[in-house]
C-alpha cells in the first residue's frame, strides 16, 4: 500500500524512483532488524525464570 500511496502522490515526478528505493530500504531494514530487536527486548526485559 505504501508504494501505491507514493505512486499517487509522486506520479510523473523524478522523485518516484527515490521514494520507491527509500520504501524498499526501510522494508528490508525492518525485516532484518525487527526480529533481532524483538528477541533482545523479550529476553532482556522479561527473562524467563531459571
Amino acid at each position: 500500500m505504501v508504494r501505491a500511496r507514493w505512486a499517487a502522490k509522486l506520479d510523473g515526478t523524478p522523485l518516484m524512483p527515490t521514494a520507491a528505493a527509500f520504501e524498499s530500504v526501510t522494508d528490508e531494514f525492518t525485516f532484518v532488524v525487527g526480529p533481532v530487536l524483538a528477541t533482545a527486548l523479550c529476553t532482556g526485559i522479561h527473562p524467563p525464570p531459571a
